[in-house]
């Protein structure tokens, strides 16, 4: 186990992975909150120079709200030890960074690869790409990847499918069977597209590649999310958090929560207002999903089109890149508590205004921003109508996919995490095969839903 470092006796750990002299930042896990046994289950490939570091040092920090997030300990390993290309896959014991108290070991599975192997790697792989692509792109309907999806709760995979049918431009049909499967299985349409799905992350995923390609998400959130992590102060509305012993109470009055209320709604205007003012500049290919999407939600729920469209633009895409910016590139740090509440607070907001749902005796100190939610409805309304309505400057699927800048190597190694996951979830991914065949042959509204893409 790892050492406690907060006062909560438990720790919030993430590591950073770097190589001797790298300039750039280090490579980073994803934080696991109040764990002192955590798993991060991350893939990282490190490209090294000609001359070789040396060291390979994986350290483990300990997110803090506040100030500097604290050393939990590294693993130093000597990149002249790994050449021989084995597979390890070994417990490493933390030594101090500085002089912290250490305990625990990390379990690390390394493999050097040398460019001679990698480029046998890729003959290798680019001489079977095209059977594995027709039997995993252009057969059955993309069933076989929509198991795999359903079986394995994984970014990496859901990023590297995306890629993969992105590249053979084939992310509108896969997009289509996933949505149709999705509209067959809903039997309540105040839940479509809802919850946490193959859809659902598929479309997200393919959403934030876009993201990399267009300036869009960049340049409507992250000036906001800037200023108010810059003046990180005076956002916080309930009375009792403001009453909490660790707020200083001589601070604590009536017109300081005016403030806070004031500059959260603000802030939450902002947002709301430089979103709904982007329509001109949406990104196409967003667009070309979002019309499909309401294309076959109407279909089946023709009241729905535009609840669907909203909980996926912005309940799974637009409202968690507010939340954690730093998880969407939108911040290079992670916002302190001050800024995370703020973040919160106007995250509330706007899916409430999506959900034209306003706050209730549940969170009674949200009421003073029902107003947004009730003056913005229509303008909210007439946004997602807008972005899920055809431009009349293209055609609406004649340029689904963007292939430029799409690297072949990336593709490959694409291809080589899908194939790693299918072996090992064969057996379970066999017999989901079969049970996503029947759903599909036997249900009875396919044919209402399973429209054609003109």
């Amino acid at each position: 186990q790892l050492a406690v470092k907060d006062v909560t006796g438990s720790s919030d750990p993430y590591c950073t992975l770097s190589v001797t002299g790298q300039t750039t930042p280090p490579l980073r896990t994803h934080i696991v909150y109040r764990n002192l046994d955590p798993t991060w289950d991350e893939e990282f490939f490190i490209a090294l120079p000609e001359v070789l570091p040396a060291e390979l040092q994986v350290s483990v920090y300990d997110w803090d709200r506040i100030g500097h997030d604290d050393p939990m300990g590294v693993v130093k390993i000597r990149l002249s030890d790994l050449t021989d290309e084995i597979f390890r896959d070994k417990w490493y014991p933390l030594v101090p960074i500085k002089r912290e108290r250490v305990t625990g070991d990390l379990r690390l599975k390394i493999q050097f690869t040398s460019a001679l192997n990698t480029q046998k790697s890729y003959r290798v792989a680019k001489a079977h790409f095209a059977e594995f692509i027709d039997l995993f792109v252009n057969r059955n309907e993309c069933a076989m990847v929509i198991c795999l999806l359903r079986q394995v709760d994984n970014q990496e995979i859901t990023r590297a499918v995306t890629s993969i049918f992105q590249a053979e431009n084939a992310i509108i049909p896969l997009l289509k069977q996933c949505y149709l499967r999705e509209i067959m299985q809903t039997h309540s349409e105040t839940t479509i597209f809802r919850g946490d799905s193959s859809a659902t992350r598929i479309t997200v995923s393919y959403f934030k590649i876009i993201q990399d390609k267009s300036s869009w998400m960049n340049e409507t959130l992250q000036p906001i999310i800037n200023k108010i992590m810059e003046k990180p102060k005076g956002y916080e509305v309930d009375p009792l958090r403001l009453s909490d012993p660790s707020h200083n109470a001589d601070d604590y009055h009536a017109s300081q929560l005016v403030d806070n209320q004031n500059r959260v709604a603000d802030f939450a205007q902002l947002f709301i207002d430089t979103i709904l003012n982007s329509v001109a500049n949406f990104p196409e290919s967003i667009r070309i999903v979002l019309v499909l999407l309401r294309k076959m939600v109407c279909a089946q729920f023709p009241e729905s089109g535009l609840t669907a469209v909203g909980g996926i633009l912005f309940l799974r895409y637009i409202c968690p890149a507010i939340f954690t910016p730093e998880r969407f590139e939108l911040s290079s740090t992670i916002p302190n508590a001050e800024a995370r509440r703020a973040l919160t607070l106007i995250t509330k907001i706007i899916q409430n205004l999506v959900n034209r749902v306003e706050f209730g005796a549940k969170e009674q100190y949200m009421l003073p921003f029902n107003h947004i939610i009730i003056n913005n409805q229509a303008r909210m309304s007439d946004f997602l109508d807008k972005v899920s309505t055809p431009s009349s400057s293209s055609s609406p699927y004649s340029h689904y996919s963007n292939r430029a800048g799409i690297n072949r190597d990336d593709i490959i190694f694409n291809v080589s995490v899908v194939i790693k996951s299918l072996l090992k979830n064969f057996e379970q991914f066999q017999n989901y095969v079969r049970s996503d065949k029947a759903v599909v042959s036997d249900h009875k509204t396919a044919e209402n839903v399973n429209i054609s893409l003109a």
